[in-house]
């Protein structure tokens, strides 16, 4: 999937993100839900745009986090970093090289609302 901010893109499996998300809420995230892309904006595989809106982060939809949003969830992510094992271990998804992924997210999430797709 990619994620789209303001000053660039971050491409990331669909395990990282949700993984990322829920190391985001651990960290005293609290989701304000994302917006529903127009028609006109979705994109991905998965096209076809519910009939309601529940304000979910998954699936490709071209949902958007808003600005405040995102920079919440950055905060979040910022405050787990230090706790994040800087070698790689099977118990810590992000330990090891994949630290990098929660720094590079963080940083789009600080400049602004970010595009799912």
């Amino acid at each position: 999937m990619r994620l789209t901010g303001p000053s660039g893109f971050l491409s990331l499996t669909e395990e990282a993100w949700v993984r990322a998300l829920e190391l985001g809420h651990l960290y005293g995230w609290k989701p304000a839900g994302t917006e529903q892309p127009s028609p006109a904006e979705a994109a991905g595989p998965d096209l076809a745009l519910p009939t309601s809106w529940d304000g979910r982060y998954f699936g490709r939809h071209g949902q958007r986090i808003a600005a405040d949003d995102a920079q919440h969830f950055a905060l979040a992510l910022r405050e787990a970093l230090p706790d994040l094992a800087d070698v790689a271990t099977p118990q810590d998804y992000f330990s090891g090289e994949r630290k990098s992924i929660i720094l590079d997210l963080a940083t789009l999430c600080e400049a602004g609302g970010v595009q799912i797709t």
